[in-house]
């Protein structure tokens, strides 16, 4: 991590600081969230049993999020899916809500983790990541207020990219 940011590489993608003796807590975060590069935080755990290593790490794991996150960083929300049964190609779906409840980051801000944030850092605020006239409109359309129920993000009604349905659902 240290050379990366000496390198001042664009983005550091995991970012969890697992070692094997647990996740170092030490004076990098502060470096790291300092430089302002885009931390790429493997989020989102599908229900299930998870794997043991992880299980074990998850109350250091979050706590290290929740640090990195009151140092400044510049933080989104991403996946390593397919690596577990809880890491699930379809585990995204849960980045939001769990942002809220384990992080106590405000919805809005949970929403742009993986939103705006998210485009910003690959580069495309240009083309996606907003609502705005011009920009791609990938929508998704939920039952329920996200803003109340961050949950609501699971139970999708429809499904438009660029605009034209993809898929309805409900």
């Amino acid at each position: 991590m240290a050379a990366a940011v000496e390198a001042r590489v664009d983005s550091i993608e995991h970012c969890s600081f697992m070692t094997d003796e647990g996740v170092d807590q030490g004076e990098l975060v502060a470096v790291v969230a300092a430089s302002g590069i885009t931390l790429s935080i493997t989020a989102g755990i599908a229900p299930g049993p998870a794997d043991p290593i992880v299980a074990a790490r998850l109350p250091a794991l979050v706590a290290h999020v929740r640090r990195l996150r009151d140092a400044g960083a510049r933080c989104v929300m991403s996946t390593d899916t397919g690596i577990s049964l809880t890491k699930s190609h379809d585990c995204l779906v849960y980045v939001v809500a769990q942002a809220v409840q384990l992080l106590g980051m405000p919805v809005e801000r949970a929403l742009a983790t993986c939103t705006s944030l998210a485009a910003d850092a690959l580069g495309i605020e240009w083309q996606a990541g907003r609502v705005c006239p011009g920009l791609l409109a990938d929508l998704l359309v939920v039952d329920g207020l996200v803003e109340t129920d961050p949950d609501a993000i699971r139970s999708p009604l429809l499904v438009l990219r660029g605009g034209v349905d993809v898929g309805r659902h409900g």
